[in-house]
């Protein structure tokens, strides 16, 4: 039985000229983080595709990420939990400090949309990220803004 996701902090929507924000933050009851955030106005970072564009805004929050780094991995596209949408693909960086906390960053960027997603996952251990993005899947359906 996953541990719940529960609304920690706050969710908060900021609207501009050019750009949307959307960022909620959860807290699981095993001592996880984690942080989802929509945005729009994403135009300075597409590039061919959104497989490309999406490299580049891992890019542009840390220069020093490779390609390799990076794994394909799937978010639920819309649906409930009861009853799943279709999967999207999305670039993963996950990263485990010794003694420290365990970490998954999932984003995509959608070129027609001119828009991405990020969601990050802080967890205490290996074990409990691997759980915690099960969670992430099955709970926090994406659905970007449209164009």
């Amino acid at each position: 039985m996953p541990s719940r996701l529960v609304l920690r902090g706050r969710t908060a929507a900021t609207e501009g000229a050019t750009e949307w924000r959307r960022t909620s933050q959860f807290a699981k009851t095993d001592g996880c983080l984690v942080a989802a955030r929509v945005s729009t106005g994403q135009a300075p970072l597409v590039r061919g595709g959104d497989r490309e564009s999406s490299l580049a805004l891992f890019q542009y929050l840390d220069p020093t990420i490779q390609p390799s780094y990076l794994k394909t991995q799937t978010l639920q596209w819309g649906g409930t939990p009861d009853a799943p949408g279709k999967n999207v693909e999305v670039l993963a960086l996950e990263q485990s400090a010794p003694g420290g906390r365990s970490t998954a960053v999932l984003a995509r960027v959608f070129g027609a949309a001119q828009s991405s997603a990020y969601i990050s996952v802080s967890c205490p251990d290996p074990a409990t990220l691997a759980s915690a993005r099960g969670d992430v899947v099955r709970y926090l359906p994406l659905l970007p803004p449209s164009a």
